[in-house]
């Protein structure tokens, strides 16, 4: 019997993102500020008791303040050789800081009012090209190099004591990122310390002294990391972007690498992601980000497709179903204030899942779920018609819909219709007509549609346009289609 794909599978999922009972366009994005010189590689945070400040880096050498939207002012600090930065924040007894290195420029920090370069000794600073935390102290990667440098506890400047894994490594290389695990999710005596090599090894740490009492608890082997950002925290476990998808520090630990591999968090869209891997390993921008009131992550891939933009896989983090967001062309995101924002090559900064346009353009969402026999194998269908169920408030929206067989490109059958909406509008709408208070309705017309053959997928293409309603409400529900069976075969 012919393999028919799982009930929630879909070939073509752009632009939409799956809930846990339909699909809805993703959001548009909205600009922050604009008019950086060149690339905003890096978006950072402070918050620190009333302060809380968003910056971007870009322009070739500068930070800017981004915290408001509207006009973009002088930069707050200039000098650097590059924007690619690696940041954290770190807390001590002294206050709250944004720490940096990126591997060409001496460390810098921000603790609200200034920004400052620590007197570092032990390690030229500006070599350092990874800083993170672990129990109260911050670490560095050593560029190129199999070395780690740590700093006094709650400090932010002093001595650097070296602290040197390389016979460790049975493949060589060098250290591409450091993290600190919880499993837990939060931050206590039982973290591991995490160190992944450019060859795909992972070292993990226990203990609490570095200098006395720090000692390997496992050595596992994985994809090579993929981007110079390739930690992020999800849950009580650690995400991880190799070439071999997704993967959970977790089941590293568990598993061969193999099956790691079968059960990273990306093995639904392993096809595609490979694609990526293979086309775009090297290029600047791979990034996980998350939306934790819209159980959101984004995993960023930076010059994806022919035409050399940013695409986003889309995970939601509750139901484990995936989606791709195209037209959001983004080198890097940053959490702020509850919501995400991404900085392009343009020079610009934009806050993402927000209004109902791309920034004026409108988007376009595309579904195609998986092919089905419709429980009769082998027979032959002729498609009569098809329902999409719609849940909506928008009449600025344009449905195109269709019927796919035996694995074609999809197409629209005939012309795409504009949304209609039953929501009564003041001092137009009549009275006494058939419009309603209540702004969302369910729309479920029947549309011709037809096709002819032992396989079909029902697909729909839907047009966008709500730039005067950034909080639409638009659900694609599901689907009815009319189809005939026939035979087990064409006639001739």
């Amino acid at each position: 019997m012919p393999i028919e794909a799982e009930d929630g599978t879909a070939i073509i999922l752009d632009n939409f993102f799956p809930e846990a009972t339909a699909l809805r366009p993703r959001k548009g994005y909205t600009q922050q500020v604009s008019g950086i010189a060149s690339d905003v590689n890096t978006l950072m945070t402070f918050s620190s008791g009333s302060v809380q400040k968003l910056f971007a880096a870009g322009g070739g050498s500068n930070i800017y303040d981004v915290t408001t939207a509207g006009a973009l002012g002088a930069a707050v600090y200039t000098g650097l050789s590059t924007t690619k930065l690696s940041y954290v924040n770190f807390a001590t007894a002294g206050g709250q800081f944004l720490y940096i290195v990126n591997g060409l420029d001496s460390a810098f920090y921000y603790n609200g009012s200034t920004w400052t370069v620590p007197t570092i000794t032990g390690v030229t600073s500006a070599d350092l090209i990874y800083v993170t935390t672990h129990k109260s102290r911050l670490w560095f990667v050593k560029k190129n190099s199999t070395t780690l440098y740590y700093l006094p506890v709650d400090s932010i400047a002093g001595a650097a004591v070296a602290f040197e894994v390389g016979s460790q490594f049975n493949r060589g290389g060098r250290i591409v990122a450091i993290a600190s695990w919880s499993v837990d999710a939060g931050q206590g005596m039982d973290d591991l310390f995490v160190i992944w090599s450019s060859e795909g090894e992972v070292l993990v740490y226990a203990g609490n002294n570095p200098t006395s009492d720090y000692s390997i608890v496992g050595r596992y082997t994985s994809g090579k990391p993929i981007g110079s950002r390739p930690f992020f925290p999800i849950g009580g476990d650690l995400a991880m972007i190799s070439e071999d998808g997704i993967l959970a520090l977790s089941n590293v630990m568990r598993f061969d690498r193999l099956t790691a591999a079968e059960k990273s968090l990306s093995a639904q869209i392993v096809d595609a992601y490979r694609k990526v891997v293979n086309t775009e390993a090297d290029t600047f921008g791979w990034q996980v980000i998350s939306l934790p009131k819209a159980s959101m992550a984004l995993i960023n891939v930076p010059g994806a497709g022919n035409n050399g933009t940013s695409i986003q896989f889309a995970y939601n983090v509750s139901t484990k179903a995936w989606s791709r967001f195209l037209g959001i062309d983004a080198l890097c995101w940053e959490l702020f204030d509850g919501n995400i924002y991404f900085g392009t090559a343009a020079g610009a900064v934009h806050r993402a899942e927000n209004g109902g346009s791309d920034n004026g353009a409108l988007i376009t969402a595309r579904c195609l779920p998986a092919f089905t026999h419709l429980g009769s194998p082998g027979r032959v269908k002729h498609i009569k018609l098809i329902q999409p169920l719609l849940s909506t408030d928008l009449s600025g929206y344009t449905l195109g819909v269709g019927c796919v067989v035996n694995f074609q490109s999809p197409q629209v059958v005939g012309a795409s219709v504009p949304g209609t909406s039953l929501a009564f509008t003041w001092d137009t709408s009549l009275w006494d007509d058939g419009d309603v208070w209540v702004g969302v309705n369910v729309i479920d017309r029947w549309e011709g549609a037809d096709g002819l053959g032992y396989v079909i997928a029902p697909y729909a293409e839907v047009l966008i346009d709500a730039d005067a309603y950034p909080t639409f409400e638009f659900s694609l529900i599901g689907w009815n289609i009319l189809a005939e069976v026939g035979g087990l075969g064409f006639s001739s």
